[in-house]
């Protein structure tokens, strides 16, 4: 665990260099992650405020562009699943109010 200023911007350092092998440029992931958010937003029927459901379909398409644009790993397919239960869990409780 990281313990000083020094050391965290270390982790971070190493941590970008890292994901570019799993996850692609940062700036190609981040651009077309924006893409992928515009379009999302833009589609929403009633343009009101971003509900919680939606963070999980950002961090979806967050994921969809990690795997366009780095490689197509099993763990992203697995934090879509969960992203996608986490939103159902999310819709099945704004069913109950």
């Amino acid at each position: 665990m990281a313990t000083s200023y020094e050391s965290i911007l270390d982790e971070a350092a190493q941590a970008i260099l890292d994901r570019d092998a799993t996850h692609g440029d940062y700036d190609k992931n981040h651009s077309l992650t924006a893409y992928f958010l515009t379009g999302y937003l833009a589609a929403r029927p009633d343009q009101s405020h971003v509900r919680p459901h939606d963070i999980c379909m950002f961090n979806i398409l967050q994921k969809v562009s990690r795997m366009r644009c780095g490689r197509p790993l099993r763990e992203h397919l697995v934090d879509i699943a969960g992203y996608a239960e986490l939103a159902n869990k999310i819709l099945e409780g704004e069913d109950d109010d």
